[in-house]
Parts: structure tokens; C-alpha cells; sequence
């Protein structure tokens, strides 16, 4: 065992703790061919490839697949518990250039719409499109020019990004870094799209403001998004040689002011942080009013939480085992999603180690990470397989969570099924060095198993209103 649970600071010990628990989270996977056998039929390869989305105003979601001869939209039946292809069109397909991630093709949730629309970068701008139901098929809504190729924007070093930046309730917002023009920011046109009228205005206001806030001739920038309070508001989350900057939008009386929330020297260039290398994420472990910082370097994985009243992060736990001295290389950080498939709030970490695929939650209380599936229970096919995506039950088609696996050039899927497992001992462990599971013969008698499947049962699904 390899891990160190610190606050405040962190030291070089490892330790293995036995805490008593009435209950523990477990999870089961169990294959789903229904997702598995449309997947593979179009040989899917890449995340971007799939969404799930919600092209109705109805609370059901669809499943979009942007494959080599175009886009598919499907609509899952239960009853027959099969696909129905809703939607496909053409023109999405590689031939027509959609194969290169400069032109994505993305579902964003319109507020005032109360469903999603299909935003899709193309040569001359952003092409914009709603679901027809009754025709089955796109209706076109707009398309700009503002962002063409002849302006480079299909570089990658240019980023393009929407968000709801200035609010969950509030037209989509645009943030653009050019490596020329620097950052500005856009929102979609507040009247909604109307003939003769610009899709997207310029935030003249913000745009003004930003030579101080956001220079544009810091080329070492590295952007993320994340909404780290939770309250449907994306942040802007700015890396470079001088740590970490949160910015996001604030109402005044003048309006919407960029303004910068946050500011640290954690992952700063005297820290060893290694662009393209380590890797930061902001999800949800505690019930913090703040995301959780989460930081895979090469010494391991570190949890932080950010306290408020003192400007600052407290590092809740280093994890070593998941250091490179241990075997840990960058195919296993790549391999690294967060999401919430317990349903209870917070997020579970799903990753491929040097044991192989592995789920865990992180304990607020003990500020330990808990094994939730052990890798030396599955076959090896699922054993050594990549996380590819997941979806959780809430936003799931089948109202089941998924989780997508790549092993050899395909994709797998497998239903994530939740156990409780009564027990008189509950282990906390490193991620990546992980003991037997408690369910082995020996201590069989000890446990008491309860599922609880994510879905509830077929006959539910079919009275659902």
C-alpha cells in the first residue's frame, strides 16, 4: 500500500487504515449488448464520435453518433428494448471534412428553448439546427461567419469553446482564444434567432476589459471549463508557468463583469508541473461549496478543497500509489473520467491502472479514496480494457449508466450495477494497489450483498409518465 491522506500538508508515509462502515458501495458491470452491438456496427473510434443528447422537450434523451457516412440520432424503445434511428443526415459525414476535430459536431441546451440544438463549427462559421419531430430531420436555424477557416480557425493552437459562462438560465456564451487576437468572448443573440440578425454578438464590454484581466500575449495559457460551484455556471480555468486563475461572471449593477474568483501557485513551473503531462481536474468529491481540485503529477494524486474564508486549498489527500515509481505511466492518466454513476451526488472516479479497471469514491469523512470495483474480478477482456465514455443513469437513453470500454481497436459496453454490501470491516486503499475484494469465499459469510440496479424495473420504465 502507497498512500498519504494529509491536510494542509503532505508527508512521504503510506499507510492502510481499517475503518468500520454499515455499509460500502460496490459496483457490478454486466454486459449490455444492446449499446455494445450499435456501437461497434458503425466502428466508432473516438469520444467526440458519441453524445448523448436531449433534441426534445420531452425528458428523454437520445443517443447521436457522428459516423464515417454522416450523423445518426437514436431513440431507444424499451418495450422492444431496441433502437430506433430518428434522424440521419448526410452532410455530417467524413467526406464533408466532420472527421477532423476542428469541426465539431456538439448538442448545447438552449434555456429558452427548454431542449437542445446542434451547434456544428464549418468552414465559413458556426452552422446552428434544431430537431424537427414531426419531420425527422434538422431545421435550420442560423449560421455565422464570424470564425472561418480563412481566419485559421482550425488551428489548435485557436480554441473555441461555448459554455454557459454568464449563467444556467441565460443565452449561451462563446470563449475564443486566437493565438493572434488573444480572448474574447461572445453570447448567443438574447432575441433568439431571427431573421437578419446576428446568431452571435460580440461582449464589446468584456472585450474591453480583458488587456489586464486575460493579456493576450500569454502564449504558455492553458485553458480548461468547469462549473465549480454547481449552480450551471461554466468557469474559466486558466494554467500557466504561474499556478492556477479562476475567472467567472458576476452581476452588478453595470452588468456582467469577468472578474477572477480564484488564484493559487498550484501548478505553477516551480511545482514540476509538466504541461501536456500532469493533468488537473474539477469535480465533485465533497459537498464543498467548491468543485474539488484534483491533480495527477508525477508523485502521485492529490485532493484539495478550497476553503473560502482563507484564500486558499487544503490538500485532503496525496495518493502515491499512482506515482510513476510505481509502474504508473501516461496511459493510465488518459485512461482517468470522473462522473457521478452512484447517483447520490458526487462523482466516482473510473480508470485503467497497472491492476487494470478500477472504480473509486472518495470519503469525505475518512478523506480516503474506497475501492468500489476490483479489477482482479473481471474477465480479461474487460480487466485491461480504456474507459472510453460514461453515462449516467440521469442521462442515459436506457435510464441505466454505461460505461464504454475500448479493448483492441472496439468498444464494449457494460450496464453499472450498484451493490451495497453490508460488512463488519470496509478497507480503505490506494487507488491503484488494491487487496482481494472483501467478497472472496473466505469472508463471504461476513457481507450481506443488496442490489440495487441504477434503472428501475421494465415494468416502471413502461408507466413512466
Amino acid at each position: 500500500m502507497y498512500q498519504t491522506t494529509t491536510s494542509g500538508s503532505t508527508n512521504g508515509n503510506s499507510s492502510a487504515t481499517l475503518n468500520t462502515h454499515p455499509t460500502h458501495l460496490s459496483f457490478k458491470l454486466v454486459q449490455t449488448d444492446t449499446w455494445t452491438d450499435l456501437l461497434q456496427k458503425f466502428n466508432l473510434q473516438e469520444s467526440r464520435s458519441i453524445s448523448i443528447t436531449q433534441l426534445t422537450s420531452s425528458n428523454d434523451y437520445q443517443l447521436a453518433l457522428r459516423c464515417t457516412d454522416g450523423l445518426r440520432i437514436f431513440q431507444f424503445l424499451p418495450q422492444q428494448n431496441t433502437w430506433k434511428e430518428i434522424l440521419y443526415e448526410e452532410v455530417f459525414c467524413d467526406n464533408n471534412g466532420f472527421d477532423k476535430a476542428c469541426y465539431p459536431v456538439q448538442f448545447w441546451k438552449i434555456p429558452s428553448l427548454n431542449k437542445e440544438i446542434l451547434i456544428s463549427r464549418v468552414q465559413h462559421g458556426f452552422y446552428f439546427a434544431d430537431y424537427d419531430v414531426s419531420q425527422q430531420r434538422l431545421h435550420h436555424l442560423a449560421q455565422d461567419t464570424l470564425f472561418p477557416d480563412s481566419s485559421r480557425w482550425y488551428d489548435e493552437c485557436n480554441l473555441l469553446q461555448w459554455g454557459s459562462f454568464y449563467g444556467s438560465d441565460t443565452p449561451l456564451g462563446l470563449f475564443t482564444r486566437h493565438i493572434e487576437q488573444g480572448v474574447r468572448f461572445y453570447i448567443l443573440n438574447p432575441n433568439g434567432f431571427q431573421d437578419k440578425q446576428r446568431p452571435i454578438w460580440k461582449d464589446e464590454k468584456t472585450n474591453k476589459s480583458l488587456s489586464s484581466l486575460l493579456p493576450p500575449t500569454a502564449n504558455d495559457d492553458h485553458f480548461e471549463f468547469a462549473d465549480i460551484r454547481s449552480n450551471g455556471t461554466t468557469n474559466i480555468i486558466r494554467q500557466n508557468d504561474q499556478g492556477l486563475s479562476i475567472y467567472g461572471f458576476q452581476m452588478t449593477i453595470e452588468g456582467f463583469v469577468l472578474t477572477e474568483l480564484i488564484k493559487t501557485n498550484l501548478c505553477n513551473k516551480d511545482s514540476g508541473w509538466r504541461p501536456g503531462r500532469d493533468k488537473l481536474w474539477f469535480v465533485r468529491l465533497t459537498k464543498s461549496q467548491f468543485s474539488n481540485l484534483v491533480l495527477l503529477q508525477f508523485d502521485g494524486l492529490r485532493v484539495y478543497q478550497y476553503i473560502e474564508e482563507e484564500k486558499r486549498f487544503d490538500c485532503l489527500n496525496h495518493d502515491t500509489s499512482m506515482a510513476e515509481r510505481f509502474g504508473w505511466h501516461k496511459e493510465h492518466s488518459d485512461s482517468l473520467l470522473f462522473d457521478d454513476i452512484s447517483g447520490g451526488g458526487l462523482m466516482q472516479m473510473i480508470y485503467t491502472g497497472p491492476r487494470g479497471l478500477t472504480i473509486c469514491s472518495f470519503n469525505p469523512d475518512t478523506r480516503k479514496w474506497e475501492n468500489n470495483l476490483n479489477p482482479d474480478q473481471l474477465n480479461l477482456q474487460n480487466k485491461y480494457a480504456i474507459p472510453f465514455m460514461c453515462i449516467p443513469s440521469n442521462r442515459s437513453p436506457t435510464q441505466t449508466s454505461i460505461l464504454i470500454t475500448k479493448h483492441n481497436g472496439k468498444l464494449n459496453c457494460l450496464t453499472i450495477e450498484k451493490e451495497i454490501v453490508q460488512s463488519n470491516f470496509v478497507e480503505n486503499v490506494s487507488v491503484s494497489n488494491l487487496k482481494p475484494s472483501p467478497s472472496s469465499p473466505s469472508k463471504s459469510q461476513e457481507m450481506k450483498v443488496i442490489k440495487s440496479r441504477l434503472v428501475p424495473p421494465q415494468g416502471e420504465l413502461m408507466d413512466r409518465p
